[in-house]
């Protein structure tokens, strides 16, 4: 019988061994009582705060180059009672993109105002109305009432950075938590599926021994779909290709099983 901390030690080698050694899935049958759930759930949270710091790095990236320098960078607006839009800054102003240098807004106010090109993308905002337009398309929208008070962006600049600061934890916390429901779930549909695998195959295992072999043939498609995230790419049809990996290494792991193991043993529980 090993001893604890020898399966703990067995259990962080599955992560990688899981994907080859057939020596890893006949460990998990003999000595992974009580430890399979355990391995999956520390697996679980150790890919999503991967993730969640890879997140969190581009969510700050795109706060302080992009949106936080465009926020400061907005006039005080408002819309008077004779229904003209006014700003706090001379006219023309233009906001553009702090990171390329791409036009977002032009505020031009004259009576006589420039109009924009065809070709020229953005938000353009004149005294009665404003113009939406980007690819060649362009909608016009009119300033039909008065605003009760001054819209000033900066004031939504506090939220933004708890929202640069927090969006990463949030989403791990919701992502993680409903991979800790499903996966396990996942994990004991599969043991269902693996008693048929298992007489197909001719290894007389108990549905606690597939429930930790299923744990095992989920990692691969589990650590698969983290790098995918991970490098923003996609193989196609995934969700099909998961499935059938996961299946394949089922039954991979049953066969790895001595046929002998619970008629010489006795069954496991």
């Amino acid at each position: 019988m090993k001893d604890p901390g020898t399966k703990e030690l067995r259990a962080w080698q599955a992560v990688y061994l899981s994907f080859y050694d057939g020596e890893i899935y006949r460990d998990a049958v003999r000595n992974w009582r009580g430890l399979a759930f355990r391995y999956l759930c520390l697996l679980i949270l150790l890919t999503w705060a991967v993730l969640s710091v890879r997140l969190q790095v581009s969510v700050s990236r795109y706060f302080d180059e992009f949106v936080l320098p465009v926020i400061d960078a907005m006039p005080v607006m408002s819309v008077n009672k004779e229904k003209t839009f006014e700003i706090d800054r001379d006219s023309p102003l233009e906001i553009k993109d702090p990171r390329n240098g791409r036009l977002l807004i032009r505020f031009d106010l004259a009576e006589r105002p420039v109009m924009p090109m065809v070709q020229d993308d953005g938000i353009f905002v004149f005294r009665h109305s404003f113009y939406l337009q980007y690819q060649g398309r362009q909608k016009e929208v009119e300033f039909t009432e008065s605003w009760p008070s001054n819209f000033d962006p900066s004031t939504w600049k506090q939220s933004l950075i708890y929202v640069r600061n927090f969006a990463a934890p949030a989403l791990f916390c919701i992502f993680a938590g409903a991979s800790l429901l499903s996966e396990p779930l996942k994990a004991l549909i599969l043991g269902l599926l693996g008693k048929i695998l298992a007489h197909l195959n001719r290894r007389p295992l108990s549905y606690p021994q597939l429930v930790r072999l299923s744990v095992l043939a989920i990692t691969p498609a589990l650590l698969i779909d983290t790098l995918q995230r991970l490098f923003a790419v996609s193989l196609p049809h995934w969700h099909l290709l998961s499935l059938l990996l996961t299946l394949g290494y089922l039954v991979y792991g049953i066969r790895s099983i001595p046929v002998s193991i619970n008629r010489v043993s006795g069954a496991l529980p």
